[in-house]
């Protein structure tokens, strides 16, 4: 238990201690280990409770400590070391004494439910991985508090500047020296320890410690050789891949090498970019970048033949026919290890991958409160960068929810937060989410002026890969920038233009490249997505060819096709699968109701392909209202059926401002008069979700109503003519003629059997039924509800069977049974 009950805060110092040797233990001497164990942990307890320490995270045989105060941490650190010195370890069994590695350093950090975060926790990290057992360290920072309370003999020995594995700036690394403590150690484990190029960072490594662990574990397995990081653009897969470098750098007698890729454009190139990576020298002393000969590969096969050694090639992507000459020089060199980062995978054998994700984002719809919001990577990157940038920038119950935004709005991706944090010295984080909805080139420029060019823009970096598509890979990416929430292999093939047969290759290929995102749909079928960062270009590049008005126009008729096909599935008994699939395109739903809509309603506010061009003429602008409106209507059913009506009434509102709308003064639209096909189909099929609706009074239903039947009698839409007679009924226009009511009935139950609908023909029974029953015909009533019943049963429309269930039992009533 904790002696300490308040957390420190603000500035702490931290004590991180570590069992060097404990799993080789753990092994050799089991239950001696289970009692020596024990027994340290006590002790670290003690020296640590007694000192106004706080443990606030134990991982195996490791403790971290928080002090208010470094001399105090430096009193913990003495005690417990000279207690694991004075124990008798042989008495349990212990062949060789408990061995502890300790670190500590001073600095700001962020709490949340008793634990820490920071840049201060990763430093102290860093620097305990550099000690050996026995040995006690100490950053600059901590020395220079604690040296006026050194007593006696104690001194802290300066073991010089080390570059620790965070490939930050060098640390001015002390040791502390307290007889009877053992003084003399091996060189620090520090990037000094080994021979490498890894190039010095000026920024810490935020986030992924799971994923930094996994992926430095999977390098380290023996049958691992060659390890690919993939990712999109952006992602961060070179810091990555440095970070795993200098983790692993232990693992590696001759060295960690970094060998950038960027410059190289064609694959004999790659020898030559090793052999500078590695320092080698021709015969002249001169050096192999610029050689494309046989003495370079010779020099590099003879260099590598017998070293243990590490190569990371980054940005692979571009020297993909280079990726077997990786191959050979792994043949030829057992002991060297490739990690490679790259947007399309080598595809070549032995190949390992592991996919550079974007960092965990805040969910939208269940915000954490601000001082909790830091526990997503994302977050925390962003307000790390953002300090840099304005040093009086905080997270604060007022900017969080436009921090969250930010992050979410940029997918996570590393590169476009870092681009974003940047602009925080002239924009508050409200003023910032607003820029970013101008695009890409508005808000995600002006990086560090030593990255390359397309590191300095989140667009260049995404240009960089959409260049190395071929044209048609190109043309697909750009097409499917029009779907939202994902899209189908038979969605993409719908906009794919002239060549749909290219496809199912091209989607692989731009998956491969990391553009497209590729998961299992809810129908076992593949699905496939892009970030919203991804998606913003791609949509740049569609208006860049002029091909977005006849994208989105198909992308409309797919939407279309694809509700009615299901419109039918969803009276079925595998309702709930169809309606699964219905929501996963939901998304396009909306996109494609929104554009059709807003082309047609108000033009000027949706752009053309080409800058200051208005599309839309008055045929146009009929057919996208025409199309959104069928679309209303077939999806009225997957609407209702998951609790949107709302929604579904509220897009035919919108189709309904093409009508005249007498009850309200509202004028015809300017365009002229519109063909009554347009409302007829909406009132024919969706008039239940209007019924309620204030802005539609009785008179104008009325109307529409009579419209209906008369456009769909003209048009030969019978499903339409039954919808539209039903809707009769139900308004109760004809609610005081019994004789025409019951003829609208029976007409409607006539066109119902020859449609093929058995839910509609069900429905238009059961309805009958109920005019029957309600005139005093119980015998008929009943007969027609049978019917009904047999109908939908052999449909196995459980909900309608229900309802005539429910209505059975009134005629059951009425008949004294």
């Amino acid at each position: 238990m904790n002696a300490v009950s308040i957390i420190p805060v603000g500035t702490v110092t931290f004590l991180f201690t570590d069992l060097e040797g404990s799993t080789r233990s753990w092994e050799q001497q089991g239950p001696a280990m289970s009692k020596a164990l024990a027994r340290h942990d006590a002790i670290v307890r003690t020296a640590c409770s007694g000192n106004n320490g706080y443990v606030f995270k134990t991982l195996g045989d490791a403790f971290c400590v928080a002090f208010g105060a470094a001399h105090d941490a430096l009193a913990a650190a003495i005690d417990l070391q000279l207690g694991l010195l004075a124990e008798d370890w042989k008495s349990m069994g212990m062949a060789t004494p408990l061995s502890l590695r300790l670190a500590l350093h001073t600095g700001p950090v962020e709490t949340r439910d008793g634990d820490y975060f920071g840049p201060t926790l990763n430093r102290t990290s860093r620097l305990l991985a550099t000690a050996h057992g026995g040995q006690s360290l100490l950053s600059e920072v901590t020395a220079m508090m604690v040296r006026e309370h050194l007593l006696g003999n104690m001194t802290l020995k300066g073991l010089g500047e080390h570059r620790l594995k965070d490939l930050q700036r060098p640390e001015s690394v002390y040791q502390l020296v307290c007889p009877p403590l053992p003084t003399d150690f091996p060189p620090l484990r520090s990037l000094e320890g080994r021979p490498h190029n890894l190039p010095l960072q000026l920024t810490g490594f935020v986030g992924r410690e799971q994923a930094l662990s996994g992926t430095v574990a999977r390098l380290r397995e023996p049958v691992t050789r060659l390890l690919t990081l993939l990712g999109p653009g952006g992602t961060g897969k070179t810091r990555m891949a440095l970070q795993v470098g200098a983790e692993a750098l232990d693992d590696f007698e001759d060295g960690a090498f970094f060998v950038p890729l960027e410059s190289c454009r064609l694959p004999h190139e790659l020898l030559g970019a090793i052999a500078h990576g590695l320092g080698l020298r021709d015969e002249s002393g001169h050096d192999f970048s610029e050689s494309t000969g046989r003495s370079v590969r010779e020099a590099v096969d003879n260099y590598l033949r017998a070293k243990q050694l590490l190569l990371v090639l980054d940005n692979f992507e571009q020297l993909i026919d280079a990726a077997p000459l990786v191959v050979e020089l792994l043949r030829g060199a057992p002991g060297l290890k490739v990690l490679a980062t790259s947007r399309t995978r080598l595809q070549v054998s032995g190949e390992q991958v592991v996919q550079v994700v974007p960092l965990t984002v805040p969910d939208l719809g269940q915000l954490p409160t601000w001082d909790r919001m830091s526990q997503y990577e994302s977050v925390r990157l962003f307000l790390e960068r953002g300090r840099s940038a304005n040093e009086e920038f905080r997270i604060s119950d007022g900017n969080a929810p436009a921090i969250a935004e930010i992050c979410h709005r940029l997918d996570g991706l590393p590169l476009a937060l870092e681009l974003a944090a940047a602009r925080l010295g002239m924009f508050t984080p409200e003023a910032l989410l607003a820029r970013l909805g101008r695009g890409l080139s508005a808000t995600l420029t002006g990086g560090a002026r030593d990255l390359t060019a397309r590191q300095r823009t989140l667009r260049g970096a995404i240009a960089w890969s959409y260049d190395l598509l071929e044209p048609t890979e190109q043309a697909l990416l750009a097409r499917v920038s029009v779907f939202t929430g994902g899209f189908s292999l038979e969605g993409a093939e719908a906009l794919s233009g002239d060549n749909p047969d290219g496809v199912l290759d091209g989607l692989e290929h731009l998956v491969n490249s990391s553009l497209v995102t590729q998961r299992v749909g809810g129908d076992a079928q593949p699905r496939f997505g892009m970030l919203e960062t991804i998606r913003d270009f791609a949509a740049e590049q569609l208006g860049a060819r002029g091909e977005g008005s006849s994208v989105r126009l198909d992308h409309l008729g797919y939407s279309l096709d694809l509700v009615r096909r299901c419109e039918f599935l969803l009276e079925g008994p595998d309702q709930l699968r169809w309606l699964d699939v219905l929501e996963a395109e939901l998304g396009n739903i909306r996109q494609a109701l929104a554009w059709a809509l807003a082309w047609a309603l108000d033009p000027a506010t949706v752009p053309g392909d080409v800058p200051g061009d208005v599309p839309g003429d008055v045929l146009e602008r009929t057919d996208r209202v025409t199309k959104a409106t069928q679309l209303t209507v077939a999806a009225e059913a997957l609407f209702s059926l998951r609790g949107r009506p709302a929604e579904a009434s509220g897009w035919a509102r919108q189709c309904l401002r093409w009508v005249d709308q007498s009850a309200e003064g509202e004028a015809r639209p300017a365009m002229g008069t519109l063909p009554l096909a347009l409302p007829a189909l909406l009132v024919a099929h969706a008039q239940r979700l209007l019924a309620s609706d204030p802005l539609l009074n009785r008179g104008t239903r009325q109307r529409l109503l009579e419209a209906s039947i008369s456009t769909c009698e003209t048009l030969g839409d019978q499903v339409g003519l039954v919808e539209a007679l039903m809707q009769l009924v139900w308004s109760g226009f004809w609610s005081g003629d019994s004789e025409k009511l019951r003829h609208a009935f029976e007409r409607a139950v006539d066109i119902a059997r020859t449609v093929g609908r058995p839910r509609l023909l069900g429905e238009c029974l059961n309805v009958l039924a109920y005019q029957s029953q309600k005139d005093g015909h119980f015998l008929r009533s009943l007969a027609e509800r049978q019917e009904a019943l047999a109908v939908l049963t052999e449909a196995g429309d459980r909900l309608q069977i229900g309802w005539v269930y429910l209505q059975l039992s009134n005629n059951y009533r009425w008949s004294g049974n």
